[in-house]
């Protein structure tokens, strides 16, 4: 068989594998219950609230990535329970505590969307943890978020998109986006929330449930 027309074939099954996907998820959608989580109120632990628990569970600030590689943070990497896109402004490191949350939120989420016949979905994390030259350097860009007083300094916090969830395996590896998933992820949320486990704060211009463990984790 000609090589066009062998990758004729393949751009053809990956397109409908993503019309399958799309379908079925659009059907999840449609069972979604009639009420809408108000998240902002539902998660809103101010900083203030959340700066104690980061102080008390995480690490002082590294000045530096060689820094985060000594000591009590564990490298944070992409798996089946989430992915961890490119980061730009923090390094992949999480306290044991905190990378221990952010896997129960993976587990929770892909034991959540098996009642809906999705497999293969997990949440994006967007930051992790912010050394004191990330600071300096968003600071310079004038970035609003680069705030000394960042509970991202401490190795305890992360951010988690709703607005895109990735698709592992299958015919291609993906960047999605659904109502559906969003909500969910916000029920596992809730409900370690709930547990005491977290501090959770809606963040709308960022797209980003932003979550910090608690220091009676």
């Amino acid at each position: 068989m000609a090589a066009a027309a062998v990758a004729l074939i393949a751009i053809s099954v990956r397109m409908a594998a993503v019309r399958d996907d799309k379908d079925m998820i659009l059907r999840a959608e449609t069972s979604l219950p009639a009420y809408q989580y108000r998240y902002s109120k539902i998660f809103n632990d101010i900083n203030s609230k959340q700066l104690v628990s980061a102080r008390k569970v995480g690490v002082e600030p590294v000045e530096n990535r060689e820094q985060a590689s000594h000591g009590r943070l564990r490298r944070v990497e992409s798996c089946r329970l989430y992915e961890v896109e490119p980061l730009t402004h923090s390094i992949p490191y999480l306290v044991p505590e905190a990378k221990r949350l952010l896997r129960d939120i993976g587990k929770g989420f892909r034991d959540s969307l098996a009642k809906y016949e999705l497999k293969g979905f997990c949440p994006v994390v967007t930051s992790l943890t912010r050394t004191k030259d990330d600071v300096r350097r968003l600071q310079k860009s004038g970035n609003i978020n680069a705030s000394s007083n960042s509970c991202h300094f401490y190795g305890t916090t992360f951010d988690l998109s709703f607005t895109k969830f990735y698709k592992h395996g299958g015919i291609e590896n993906r960047i999605v986006k659904s109502v559906l998933m969003k909500q969910v992820l916000a029920e596992v949320v809730e409900n370690l929330h709930r547990q005491g486990r977290c501090h959770v704060k809606y963040e709308y211009k960022q797209a980003c449930f932003h979550i910090t463990v608690r220091e009676d984790d």
